[in-house]
């Protein structure tokens, strides 16, 4: 990417992509030069905001990622994505309101998006809604039966709810379709729910 840029100082999809190998390679300033230069030649791309956003989350500065996707999301009001990482963005910084409502926006653009209904579920699992966090995890397994880790904590919420017998089953779909932690579990027979 580098001598591609070394031709043409302006080819953003080479700064974009250079920015994610450093990334890739943990260097935090080339990768954010590099998604800082692409914005500044594209300051209209949603895609270049985003792509940004994920930099700044993949270092921890969830803050300015919330900052980028927010920008996203102003230029394309239906990025689904980007409401979706603000989301996990916005869960990491303890907003939990904020991710709610991201995850439902998601949810209201893509009805069959998994993560989404999985990521609404555990924060209404966090806040002891546990009828909502089921019927989230419900849905996120309806839009994608192999979802191992949305069996595993419908199960928590399931023996929450006083039914042992519907956790039980599934803690084992999740440890059949290879959820280490489903598997000790059942392997100590459920203690530590």
């Amino acid at each position: 990417y580098s001598k591609a840029l070394e031709c043409n100082p302006g080819y953003v999809f080479a700064y974009t992509n250079r920015g994610f190998v450093r990334a890739a390679l943990g260097d935090k300033a080339g990768a954010l030069s590099d998604c800082n230069k692409a914005v500044a030649l594209n300051p209209k791309s949603a895609d270049l905001y985003f792509n940004r956003g994920l930099a700044q989350g993949m270092f921890g500065d969830h803050r300015k990622a919330i900052a980028d996707y927010t920008k996203a999301i102003k230029i394309d009001a239906g990025f689904a994505l980007a409401y979706l990482n603000r989301g996990n963005a916005y869960a990491k910084v303890d907003n939990k309101k904020g991710a709610l409502s991201d995850y439902s926006r998601v949810i209201a653009v893509e009805p069959k998006n998994a993560d989404a209904y999985f990521n609404r579920g555990m924060i209404k699992a966090s806040w002891k809604d546990n009828k909502g966090a089921l019927a989230d995890y419900s849905k996120a397994i309806e839009c994608n039966p192999q979802y191992a880790k949305a069996y595993y904590k419908r199960g928590f919420v399931k023996s929450e709810l006083g039914d042992e017998q519907g956790a039980i089953e599934d803690m084992q779909q999740a440890a059949g379709l290879g959820l280490e932690s489903a598997r000790e579990l059942l392997k100590n027979k459920g203690k530590g729910w």
